[in-house]
């Protein structure tokens, strides 16, 4: 998928920074979404910050939530780069095996370096 077929979110996301770009409010602005990589819209970023979890983890998460059934969930990994891929490619990798404390903290180290 090329950025020029990119979903509509991205093309919003584009808009929202140059507006906070041009009002030079904020020094950081940050995109949570999947697919950046896949849609080639890292290119538009400054930085990558991948948050991964062991597969079982994320499996058992995501069913746990109720949001989604197992075939949803798979058929959406299915959509994915691997996660070697996209952390070989990443400027920073969170890997989010623990706590929420302990996403929380590693979450911390990363903004600071960024700041």
């Amino acid at each position: 998928m090329c950025i020029r077929d990119s979903p509509y979110v991205f093309k919003e996301i584009d808009k929202t920074i140059e507006l906070i770009s041009k009002k030079q409010l904020h020094d950081i602005f940050v995109v949570d979404a999947a697919l950046i990589y896949e849609t080639g819209f890292d290119i538009h970023m400054d930085y990558v910050v991948v948050v991964t979890s062991r597969l079982k983890l994320r499996t058992e998460r995501a069913l746990n939530s109720g949001k989604l059934t197992r075939e949803d969930f798979f058929r959406r990994e299915a959509l994915q780069w691997s996660d070697q891929d996209k952390i070989n490619m990443a400027d920073f990798v969170i890997h989010n095996n623990g706590t929420k404390k302990d996403l929380l903290e590693e979450s911390k180290k990363v903004f600071d370096r960024l700041g």
